[in-house]
């Protein structure tokens, strides 16, 4: 399950449901949506855990990739 917060009162909990099981953005099958964007915090659980760690993985790239272009940074593993 990923939490998801910072959403604008516009978001629809379908659009967030929609970005989680795009093939571009790394998702996966969503099982569920649950909370209310009103209250500022949903829960999004993917039908299996593969697709989690597939959508993390792929966000994790894009975070790593951007703070390395953008910040003219390095990126080391130990």
């Amino acid at each position: 399950t990923i939490e998801v917060r910072g959403m604008k009162d516009t978001t629809s909990k379908d659009s967030v449901e929609f970005h989680f099981e795009n093939k571009r953005s790394g998702g996966g099958n969503v099982e569920e949506v649950k909370g209310e964007v009103e209250d500022g915090v949903l829960l999004v659980t993917f039908v299996d855990e593969k697709s989690e760690y597939r959508y993390q993985m792929y966000q994790k790239y894009w975070e790593l990739f951007y703070d390395f272009y953008l910040h003219k940074g390095t990126i080391c593993t130990i």
